[in-house]
């Protein structure tokens, strides 16, 4: 087992249940909001109640403080919980940006990284704040605002780590975050996490970047089920087996997040072929900027 597991496992429990009661289950306001950024070609996902967020990947670049302060709550510079689904700049190069404006109670990110100099600068900024550090692992669920649950159902990297749930303080974060040493240097994209969260009976599937590799084991484990909103894998990028994703998923809505007329020329026609003949509603952030939703934990609204 690692050194770094070793030392964050002592009193991980506690850590968790502060975590919870002060920054999680209390929240205020009627309805969540599940916002989709526009940062142009990337992620970033808010989620909120009241004055409580849950940020989902942060963008390339800063223009994601845009939607920030167009969304959240005037004079609420905490953002509760933060979560990294996997080191590529296209959904990490924001966070020292908001890291700046806005105080990072926790910041839950998978244990892959990239030996770049801009993921070593996401790193310092991680430390320069204090920011506590909880590295996601496989089948880890709890509960969020007042009727809700965020589980991470996914990473790709389980079968070679040890399953415990790890959370670290702040002050022994840098010699941490060095020694985290599953590097892709390439493709991330398979190791990203792959979360579910559920609000009373609206349900959502945000599933990073992942490709053939990881839908297949999803589809296979049985961990894709019937959603209200996907988040359509890697910006609609083409994927072997998608159709079977949506089989199961059937989601109502699908989101994709793309910047307009990216050269990577997302999202495939294939993608939008499929979604059109099984999806209900695609909404995309190249063609409709930010788009955002409200719930009330049964009825699920477009919201502007």
């Amino acid at each position: 087992m690692k050194e770094w597991l070793l030392l964050a496992i002592i009193g991980c429990s506690l850590s968790l249940i502060i975590f919870i009661y002060n920054f999680v289950i209390i929240s205020r306001g009627s309805d969540l909001e599940i916002i989709f950024c526009d940062v142009g070609q990337g992620d970033a996902t808010l989620i909120q109640k009241g004055y409580t967020q849950l940020l989902v990947d942060f963008g390339p670049d800063e223009k994601v403080i845009e939607c920030l302060r167009q969304k959240m709550p005037a004079y609420d510079s905490v953002i509760e919980l933060a979560i990294l689904s996997h080191p590529d700049l296209d959904h990490f190069g924001g966070f020292t940006t908001i890291a700046s404006q806005y105080e990072i109670k926790l910041l839950a990110m998978t244990v892959s990284e990239k030996k770049t100099d801009v993921f070593k600068a996401f790193k310092a900024s991680i430390v320069a704040q204090s920011i506590p550090v909880f590295f996601m692992q496989d089948q880890i669920c709890f509960p969020v605002f007042d009727s809700g649950e965020l589980c991470n159902i996914w990473h790709s990297t389980q079968d070679i780590l040890q399953k415990e749930l790890t959370i670290l303080p702040a002050e022994t974060l840098l010699s941490a975050l060095n020694r985290v040493n599953y590097v892709c240097n390439e493709d991330c994209n398979d190791l990203s996490l792959v979360t579910y969260f559920k609000y009373d009976k609206i349900d959502l599937l945000l599933t990073g970047d992942i490709g053939e590799k990881t839908t297949q084991a999803l589809l296979d484990q049985g961990m894709i089920k019937d959603v209200d909103i996907l988040k359509v894998p890697h910006h609609g990028a083409k994927l072997p087996l998608f159709d079977e994703m949506l089989d199961n998923a059937i989601p109502e809505i699908s989101i994709i997040s793309c910047g307009a007329n990216n050269r990577y020329n997302h999202p495939h026609p294939d993608i939008i072929s499929s979604l059109e003949s099984r999806s209900g509603k695609i909404f995309r952030t190249d063609l409709q900027g930010t788009i955002s939703f409200s719930t009330d934990g049964v009825n699920l609204w477009q919201t502007y």
